[in-house]
This record gives C-alpha cells, sequence and structure tokens, in this order.
C-alpha cells in the first residue's frame, strides 16, 4: 500500500512571466517494505520559472520561450542510520515553428540522489530531452467553407 501523499502549489502569471511553486509531504515512516529497511516521512519543494517573449511581435526571439526549475526532496530510504537528500535543476527553451502555433522544446536535467557518507552510494543524472508540441484545432467542425 502507497503512503498517503498531501500537496500544494501556487502560480504567479504575467502577460511574460509564470513563476510556480509547489509543495509537498508524504507518510513514508508508516510503510514497510522489509525488516532492515527503515523509512522516513519526505518533504518536497519544487520550484519553477518560465518566460515568454510577446507572441504577437514579429521577431523570432519573441516567440520564444526560456523556462528552469528546481527541486529538493528528502529521500524516504534511511540507509546505515543516514537520511540523505535528492535534488535536481532544469533548463530549457521552447523554440516557435510553423506560425507560433507548434513548438520544438529542448531540455537538459541535472539530477541527484544518494550519499557518499557510510561508503554509500551516490547518483548523477543528466538527461537531454527533445519533444515537439503540436496546437491544432483537431476535431472541430466548420459550420462555413
Amino acid at each position: 500500500m502507497l503512503p498517503q501523499k498531501i500537496g500544494g502549489g501556487v502560480a504567479f502569471q504575467t502577460r511574460q512571466s509564470t513563476f510556480t511553486v509547489d509543495l509537498s509531504y508524504q507518510e513514508w515512516s508508516k510503510g514497510r517494505l522489509e525488516d532492515h529497511l527503515k523509512l522516513r516521512d519526505t518533504r518536497r519543494v519544487s520550484v519553477g520559472y518560465q518566460f515568454r517573449g510577446n507572441n504577437s511581435a514579429d521577431s523570432f526571439w519573441h516567440g520564444v520561450v526560456f523556462r528552469t526549475g528546481y527541486y529538493i526532496q528528502e529521500n524516504a530510504m534511511v540507509l546505515l542510520q543516514t537520511p540523505f537528500t535528492d535534488w535536481g535543476a532544469t533548463f530549457g527553451v521552447g523554440i516557435p515553428v510553423s506560425g507560433k502555433r507548434n513548438s520544438l522544446n529542448l531540455s537538459y536535467s541535472y539530477n541527484h540522489s544518494g550519499t557518499l557518507d557510510r561508503t554509500l552510494i551516490q547518483q548523477q543524472s543528466q538527461v537531454i530531452s527533445l519533444d515537439i508540441t503540436f496546437r491544432d484545432l483537431w476535431g472541430i467542425k466548420r459550420k462555413f467553407d
């Protein structure tokens, strides 16, 4: 059975910027996986920022979207009586294509988990992602031809 999780967030938005904060709490200490594995409750904080240029302007650079985010989270596992924290950061850019309705999104994220204390393992990962967003009026019938 998965532990209960509670969370919430807030976003502040202007015409060109969006700033978000999310908080969550999960009760892992009530869960049991193995006799020797101790779990602890976790808290996570995530923040993000997006800057969008003026979409109605004619310049290519005004349609580009810049994004960044960061999270920090207590890991639920306590190994060899050693708690540790996970964290990561993401940077991305959205490039408009085909009349600014569609976009090509490129992002880079760095994640860190674990600890080297007490000869434990530390993991670092780097991910580069590419995705395409299509925005169209699919499934809507025309009223006039």
